[in-house]
């Protein structure tokens, strides 16, 4: 059974996301700031984080750069879901390689499990 962090300030997309994947087999843990996303992971390696790059005024962007440069975490694929444009987040998205994908809101429910599915098959 894969784990999933989500990492998403607004509560509706958070609990649409949970029961998406909790429906789907997906262990999910649930986090509205970095800094308990980050005491989290310290504990549990996720197999994959869903991430809102916009939370907590941009935090999110840095909470990504920082778990890219920690050896134990940088290989933790990420699914990007955010209203921020698809050219806000290409630079991300070119840096992270293949390990990142990018979902634009409001996103289809249906297409969240297969994006899952895709970044976690190779990495678990």
């Amino acid at each position: 059974m894969s784990i999933v962090l989500i990492l998403e300030n607004c509560l509706l997309y958070q609990h649409l996301l949970v029961e998406i994947l909790e429906q789907n087999g997906f262990t999910c843990l649930t986090c509205q700031e970095v800094d308990d996303a980050l005491n989290k992971i310290a504990y549990i390696r996720p197999d994959l984080i869903i991430l809102e790059p916009l939370i907590s005024d941009c935090r999110g962007l840095d909470f990504m750069s920082l778990l890219k440069r920690q050896p134990m975490m940088r290989y933790i694929p990420i699914l990007l879901i955010t209203a921020a444009s698809h050219s806000t987040v290409k630079p991300l998205l070119d840096m992270q390689g293949g390990t990142v994908l990018y979902c634009s809101k409001p996103y289809d429910p249906n297409k969240v499990v297969p994006l899952a599915q895709k970044l976690i098959g190779p990495h678990q």
